[in-house]
Order: structure tokens, then C-alpha cells, then sequence
């Protein structure tokens, strides 16, 4: 089973991700840890990104998740199923600062970080961005996979 899981930053993708990966005994591939080199710093390049999940899209099963549409147009194209997270603004909100309390001391995260995240949840929904709602939606109708709503 290839599963793509897509939506906003703080609405539960890598949660999702992680828990379905356990359960159903697939690998499973965060596409934060694809785009950065360096966690949160050095940015890999967009066809070196493209490229590696080029490669996991070759393996018999696997698990995606992330928001970057860029990078996954590959894990969108060769997933059998597409979860489309759409949570409320608000929840996407606290969660981003929960996070961000609870690891700010083991990951460097700061609470710029944390509000710069929480723009772009309001950006998400309301600019026509590359990395935006409507974006997600082209792209999920461009493949007509079978894609769960949440």
C-alpha cells in the first residue's frame, strides 16, 4: 500500500503518519526530514528533494507526509490512497504552540518559529501560494486517487 498524507503545518499529518506506519508495519518518510539537510536549517535542493522521493516511491509500500507539493509530486502521482487533512485553523494553531513548548528545549525550536508556522496557516488557507490549500487540491484532482477527507 502507497499512502501520500497532505495538509497544513499542525493539523496531525505526522501523527497520522506514524501511527498508520505502526499499524499497517510500512515505512514511513517525513518530507521535512527530505527538504532539510540540517533539521530546519540547510535546505536540500528541490531536485535533489524530487529525486529522493523518487526513490521511495520505487519500494512496494510506503507512507508520505508533508506539505511540501514540490517535492511530493511523485508520492501523490504513485500513492494508491490520498489523506487530505483539513483541520481548523485554531487547532492547527494550538498544536503548533504545544509542540513548541513541549520540544523547544530538545530540538533549538523558538517561538518566532512558532508564530512564523502559525502565519502561514492563515496564508494556507487564503493565498493562492505553491504551498497552499487550493495547491492541494490541483494536485489531488490532477491524479483522481482515492483520497480521504478529514
Amino acid at each position: 500500500m502507497k499512502i501520500h498524507i497532505c495538509g497544513i503545518y499542525g493539523c496531525g499529518k505526522s501523527t497520522l503518519a506514524k501511527i498508520l506506519s505502526k499499524k499497517l508495519d510500512i515505512s514511513c518518510y517525513l518530507l521535512d526530514d527530505i527538504k532539510y539537510k540540517v533539521k530546519y536549517t540547510e535546505i536540500r535542493s528541490v531536485e535533489g528533494g524530487i529525486e529522493k522521493v523518487r526513490d521511495i516511491c520505487k519500494n512496494s509500500s510506503w507512507i508520505t507526509e508533508g506539505i511540501w507539493t514540490n517535492y511530493a509530486k511523485e508520492a501523490f502521482k504513485k500513492s494508491d490512497i490520498i489523506i487530505f487533512m483539513q483541520t481548523p485553523k485554531i487547532i492547527c494553531c494550538f498544536r503548533i504552540l504545544k509542540r513548541f513548548f513541549l520540544r523547544k528545549k530538545e530540538k533549538g525550536d523558538t517561538l518566532i518559529g512558532a508564530l512564523k508556522l502559525i502565519k502561514k496557516v492563515y496564508k494556507y488557507h487564503s493565498k493562492d501560494e505553491t504551498v497552499s490549500e487550493k495547491a492541494h487540491k490541483e494536485i489531488i484532482n490532477k491524479y483522481k486517487k482515492t483520497t480521504i477527507n478529514n
